[in-house]
């Protein structure tokens, strides 16, 4: 990593690193994808109940 602040340490770890070092894990994606595909799921179902029971 090219950092252009001459006053970095290089041993510190920033937000923005330990963020970009989580999203490049694969595990953390899939868990984050399945996440939302749950979310989508919960609403739809949700939605069905409402359209098809009169609620």
């Amino acid at each position: 990593m090219n950092d252009s602040r001459p006053d970095r340490n290089p041993d510190e770890e920033t937000v923005e690193d330990r963020l970009a070092r989580l999203v490049r894990g694969g595990r953390t994606n899939a868990i984050a994808a399945w996440a939302m595909v749950a979310v989508l799921v919960g609403v739809f179902v949700e939605s069905w109940e409402a359209r098809h029971t009169g609620g």
